[in-house]
């Protein structure tokens, strides 16, 4: 079997918004200020077309053309990551061959919509995947969505993939988190963590950094929190944990809305002045009496 491809990525990835205009369109010129903003709060990577991205209300040729321009504006400055999810195994492909004409660095797949998959299902899938794209690939633990859980055990076999480089886990099981860092050891296979709130926890699992929302906004936040631990400062690390998860609690939990997440933080990048808060069909924007509120709450943030 080949060597695994090595991509050693550490710190914070950005799983990058996609900023719409009032008409769907992509906001060229907010895509380019939210980017040179976080790679200059300190990111080592961009993430775009994640669930951050909204990818699954996009086109295949709406997303085609945000890869293209992601990394044109990225320009090698960081890492690009390219999601190549979709519910059919062709578009996936496409999508990673844009990627690799791009210059990406890597590709990140969940499993595919709407189909429960066995845990052998689960594991063909991304080796088919891995098999047939020329970028290392890290698989992507999204349950809330996907409503599948990529089992400790599964992760284990696919980690053996001398093209599967890593696991992107926003399960926010620190438990499944812990299994999954205990269990696999091959060398070369990375480990991130999703949701904000657990960065730190993560961090003293083994996590090699975070994907974190938040940093579209506040990229310093997460930036300082991951060297904090690297230089083995824990309590600012903790201090920092609980100022992400107070920024947290503030803007992604305004409404009742299954996609509060996605409504707070574009919301708050609009009134920060990076974007329109327009979320991609079926999802709906925040209104504006909630606007209002988080104009409020977002004064003690700068």
């Amino acid at each position: 079997m080949p060597e695994k491809t090595n991509l050693e990525l550490s710190g914070i990835i950005t799983p990058l918004i996609t900023p719409l205009r009032p008409d769907f369109t992509l906001d060229d010129g907010a895509l380019a200020k939210i980017i040179n903003h976080a790679i200059a709060g300190g990111v080592s990577s961009i993430f775009p077309l994640g669930t951050t991205g909204e990818f699954a209300s996009f086109s295949l040729n709406f997303q085609l053309d945000v890869i293209k321009k992601v990394c044109e504006q990225v320009n090698g400055r960081v890492a690009v990551l390219i999601s190549i999810t979709a519910s059919c195994v062709e578009d996936t492909l496409k999508l990673a061959e844009m990627a690799e004409k791009c210059n990406a660095d890597a590709v990140v797949a969940t499993l595919p919509f709407y189909f429960s998959l066995s845990q052998d299902e689960i594991s063909s899938y991304f080796t088919q995947i891995a098999d047939n794209v020329n970028l290392p690939l890290y698989l992507y633990n999204m349950p809330g969505k996907t409503k599948i859980n990529i089992a400790p055990e599964t992760v284990n076999v696919l980690a053996k993939h001398p093209n599967i480089i890593g696991l992107k886990d926003s399960s926010g099981d620190m438990g499944y988190f812990g299994t999954v860092s205990k269990l696999v050891e091959e060398p070369g296979f990375s480990l991130y963590v999703g949701p904000e709130e657990e960065l730190a926890e993560a961090l003293k699992l083994g996590a090699k950094g975070g994907v974190n929302g938040g940093s579209n906004l506040f990229p310093k936040f997460y930036v300082e929190l991951f060297n904090a631990f690297e230089k083995g400062d824990l309590a600012q690390v903790d201090e920092l944990q609980t100022k992400v998860r107070a920024f947290s609690a503030a803007v992604y939990n305004l409404t009742d809305n299954p996609n509060n997440y996605l409504q707070g933080l574009k919301a708050a990048m609009s009134i920060k002045g990076f974007c329109e808060p327009t979320l991609a069909p079926p999802l709906k924007a925040l209104g504006s009496a909630d606007m209002e509120r988080l104009r409020i709450v977002l004064n003690d943030w700068t």
